[in-house]
């Protein structure tokens, strides 16, 4: 494909919302279902978008997070005006494989922060508790649900990508970029048990995952199934062999996050919010717990399931 295919592409779409200095983005808001919705109701909560210089962001992204959902401000560059001076400058004479690697805008994930973290301040009631370990464990748990939503945001947003163009605006605008093999089973489970309940499923699938729990995750898969199918309990008896299948290799698909990665991370972030505690002893409690018997929770999974799948 030439970049001026892609410029062109660009350019044809508009939206309201758009960032027209962000690769793809309007095309996004056109075609894509879950960037639609994270991007209207960030915005219905206060939110704006800057392509100016933002505090640290461009040194050191990830010690950014608490700052943006401080001053609801969510960082971009600007990625398509050196694009436009390319093709001015060759008209014609490059392929999209010719160009340098450009900067992605992973502005989804930030958002999806966003739209998670207001949310939770509305539905969850702060813990008071004598246990400085239960306290921190339930901060923890917070901070990874809404880890855990913008994953899910970003997987599924794969599901709306069918052609050479969706694929290459959406690896400019993501961090996770699902295969043939994920999209397809999981375009299978939302089309016959609906999206929202296959968002619940991935979601505490990458909850697993954040908790660095992977390996006891499928031996827990009946909870989840409670959990996911919580207002149609009746559904889970008919479920057959195949069903359970799609089911479980759906619910896989979040478990891909890279393990060094998410441990390193782990560690890193709660030290700087200020916990001293051993990452490990923080994560080590039954986490699907709170979703089984603390109603907000439960509550919170529901309403951001439908929220995105709107």
């Amino acid at each position: 494909m030439k970049l001026k295919q892609i410029l062109k592409f660009h350019d044809q779409y508009k939206s309201v919302n758009a960032l027209p200095d962000n690769l793809g983005d309007a095309y996004l808001l056109k075609t894509n279902t879950i960037y639609r919705n994270i991007r209207h109701e960030v915005i219905q909560l206060g939110y704006r978008y800057t392509s100016k210089r933002f505090r640290d962001f461009d040194a050191l992204a990830l010690t950014q997070l608490p700052k943006i959902l401080k001053e609801k401000t969510i960082p971009y560059c600007d990625n398509v005006h050196c694009l436009r001076e390319i093709e001015q400058k060759a008209k014609g004479a490059f392929n999209w494989d010719d160009v340098p690697p450009l900067r992605a805008n992973y502005i989804l994930h930030e958002a999806a922060h966003g739209v998670a973290h207001e949310h939770r301040k509305k539905t969850i009631k702060l813990v008071k508790t004598k246990s400085k370990l239960d306290r921190e464990r339930a901060f923890v748990l917070g901070e990874l649900f809404e880890e855990s939503f913008a994953n899910a945001c970003e997987s599924l947003a794969n599901l709306d990508a069918t052609t050479e163009i969706d694929d290459e605006f959406l690896y400019k605008n993501l961090y996770i970029m699902e295969k043939k093999l994920e999209r397809k089973r999981l375009n299978s489970c939302a089309r016959i048990f609906g999206l929202p309940l296959t968002f619940r499923l991935v979601m505490i699938a990458f909850l697993y995952s954040n908790f660095l729990k992977t390996n006891t995750a499928v031996e827990n898969f009946d909870r989840v199934l409670a959990i996911v199918f919580k207002h149609d309990q009746a559904r889970i008896k008919t479920l057959n062999k195949a069903d359970l299948q799609l089911l479980k290799s759906s619910f896989e698909t979040g478990f891909d996050l890279d393990l060094a990665f998410t441990i390193f991370t782990n560690r890193f972030c709660f030290r700087l919010m200020g916990l001293k505690t051993d990452p490990y002893d923080l994560l080590g409690f039954d986490f699907l717990k709170q979703l089984e018997e603390n109603r907000p929770y439960s509550d919170l999974l529901f309403t951001l399931s439908e929220l995105v799948s709107k």
